[in-house]
């Protein structure tokens, strides 16, 4: 919405007892009732007012700055008759969380590049393959048509080896997978046992036993 040109006014509802979801509409509809302590009592009535005036005049406070870039303003609203704590404006609203997720699209974006990399090389060692095991002819993937070019006789143990390697390049990825789904599989059965030994103890255990 800022982004949009909009103007955002933000707030964190810092309140240690009643910071649950909702627990604040006990101030504003009054739905949520619990019993007040002297600073839920002052946040009452002061807590209301910031949705009053924002419907009003369009500007919830007049210390209230608009979200700004880069800075993540924000108003911080907490009551503390004993240490004189009040609502007012902070900055960085959640700067571990918001910098983790800025870099998580970095991350994202290195990653899918990597993967495409990957996808290519892979293609690049199906298509090289393909071509080794044909022995009359190597074909061309040239959208938007196939064509053939005709390629010298090999020796029978040249082709030989050449399939085999080319055989090796494309059945890799599958002799690992399977090996992986094999081991999770037994590791998943190994822990299913465990648990199951566990809970027949348990129940083989008496839950009284005299001296």
């Amino acid at each position: 919405m800022r982004q949009a040109g909009g103007t955002v006014y933000l707030y964190s509802y810092e309140n240690p007892r009643h910071a649950a979801h909702t627990d604040d509409l006990s101030y504003i509809m009054g739905v949520h009732s619990f019993e007040q302590d002297p600073n839920e009592k002052l946040l009452a009535v002061i807590y209301p007012k910031f949705f009053i005036d924002f419907i009003k005049t369009g500007k919830p406070r007049k210390d209230w700055t608009p979200l700004q870039e880069e800075i993540d303003n924000y108003m911080f609203i907490d009551v503390n008759v004993y240490n004189k704590t009040m609502p007012h404006m902070a900055d960085h609203y959640e700067s571990d969380v918001v910098s983790y997720w800025k870099k998580m699209q970095e991350f994202d974006y290195l990653l899918t590049r990597q993967e495409e990399k990957v996808n290519r090389f892979m293609i690049h060692i199906f298509e090289a393959s393909f071509i080794k095991l044909d022995k009359n002819s190597m074909i061309l993937l040239q959208a938007p048509e196939l064509r053939e070019m005709a390629v010298p006789d090999r020796a029978p143990g040249d082709s030989v080896a050449e399939d085999s390697v080319g055989f090796l390049f494309i059945s890799l990825p599958v002799i690992v997978v399977i090996l992986s789904v094999l081991i999770i599989g037994y590791l998943v059965r190994r822990r299913q046992l465990r648990r199951a030994s566990a809970v027949e103890i348990d129940e083989k255990t008496p839950l009284f036993s005299s001296i």
